[in-house]
């Protein structure tokens, strides 16, 4: 692709990684419930050196295989820390799946939970596309998110109302989307799955 696009090359793998399946604390306004993550340190050949920088992701499609060589090992294997979270309702984490809602709230509690542990530089780059994407823009929009150094998405999802109703008629594809999330952890499990070794 980048040949033809006519790009510089990646760069290379520089490093090593470690995952790590974590629990979340996220205060809600019933009861405090967890989100399901799995955190990938680099581990440099020399041990003096430190992350390049933290990439938080909110996702509802699962941390398996397919998402995390595409989202997670990939910024891993070049010096990057990367937070890979399910939001909650799906796949480890509790509570409630209520898309288009919680992500700012949560997102918000993630980057606060997130700036207290020692793997954290202090500042953080976001990216993703459709669902990352809109999570990446909600957690954007919260208050003290002045860390944010950079945003690299694709196909973003920002406004749903206009997605949803942009014509005056309900776009019959988010129904479609609607049905595929309703089952995803079930019929898809296997291949979204949570990253950890259970599923």
């Amino acid at each position: 692709m980048s040949h033809y696009a006519k790009l510089p090359p990646p760069p290379r793998e520089r490093c090593t990684y470690t995952h790590v399946p974590i629990q979340i604390p996220i205060p809600s306004t019933s009861n405090q419930i967890t989100l399901a993550a799995n955190l990938y340190l680099p581990t440099f050949p020399n041990s003096e050196k430190t992350s390049l920088g933290t990439i938080p992701l909110l996702v509802p499609h699962g941390r398996g295989i397919e998402a995390t060589l595409s989202h997670s090992t990939v910024f891993a294997a070049r010096g990057y820390t990367v937070l890979f979270v399910s939001c909650g309702g799906t796949f480890g984490s509790t509570g409630t799946w209520d898309p288009f809602r919680t992500e700012s709230s949560d997102g918000k509690a993630i980057v606060e939970w997130m700036r207290e542990q020692e793997w954290c530089i202090g500042s953080f780059a976001m990216h993703g596309m459709r669902c990352l994407a809109y999570s990446a823009f909600a957690m954007m929009g919260s208050d003290g998110m002045e860390d944010i150094e950079a945003a690299v998405l694709s196909v973003p999802l920002f406004d749903v109302g206009e997605f949803v109703w942009g014509t005056g008629a309900m776009n019959m594809g988010f129904l479609v989307w609607a049905e595929m999330a309703r089952g995803m952890e079930g019929r898809w499990g296997g291949v979204m799955g949570r990253g950890d070794g259970e599923g």
